[in-house]
């Protein structure tokens, strides 16, 4: 059985997309108890709209 790639092999590097998409894990990575990130707390930290975060987290769980 072979692992799931990272987030850092998926996402685009060097675009718009993929520099929104780094914004979005970091956001992630830095809360610190890991448990639960709401969508609302999401955009604060990262400046993104609803429908952008909405849009990376369809695309990310879709994969899983």
């Amino acid at each position: 059985m072979s692992k799931p790639k990272k987030w850092t092999e998926v996402y685009p590097y060097g675009t718009k997309e993929g520099d929104d998409e780094a914004k979005f894990f970091r956001a992630l990575a830095r809360h610190p108890k890991f448990d639960y990130r709401s969508t609302g707390a999401i955009i604060k930290a990262t400046g993104l709209s609803r429908q952008r975060v909405e849009e990376i987290v369809d695309k990310y769980v879709n994969k899983v």
